[in-house]
């Protein structure tokens, strides 16, 4: 795994750094450049920034999926197989979306009192880094299974 050391300073006055330190670990070297980008900005437009690359984390997962979904149907295994493995995607993909909606709000809320977006940049923050970590192991699902 490697190593991930992220520019919190910005975040502290939010009191995101904690949050910072633990999602920094889910979230591979590209994506969290991004993020790191966000420091550059003013909180507003931070706010922004993290909306993007929350969306980019979405894009990023929707695309693994597709893999997944596509390195099933060319899985060297029996129809009934890919079959249950498709199910189980959609089940699997169901319960992560209702988990990142939870925990992403538990997130947000231990912001507490803060002011401006700074429980916003939070659930962002949450959410990207679900996002990443979901994708990087439905893409390491796709890449274990054996084409025929």
């Amino acid at each position: 795994m490697r190593s991930l050391t992220p520019v919190v300073c910005s975040y502290q006055r939010l009191g995101l750094s904690a949050l910072w330190a633990v999602l920094a670990l889910a979230a591979p070297v590209s994506v969290m450049a991004s993020v790191e980008d966000c420091d550059a900005y003013s909180q507003a437009d931070r706010l922004t920034c993290l909306g993007k690359a929350a969306t980019a984390s979405e894009i990023e997962l929707t695309q693994a999926r597709s893999a997944l979904a596509s390195a099933i149907d060319r899985w060297d295994e029996d129809a009934k197989y890919k079959a249950a493995a498709k199910r189980q995607l959609d089940a699997a993909d169901y319960a992560f979306a209702k988990h990142r909606t939870a925990h992403c709000r538990l997130q947000q809320s231990l912001g507490g009192g803060a002011v401006g977006n700074g429980l916003e940049m939070r659930r962002l923050l949450c959410a990207e880094a679900l996002n990443t970590a979901r994708a990087a192991q439905l893409s390491q699902m796709a890449k274990s299974l054996s084409p025929r």
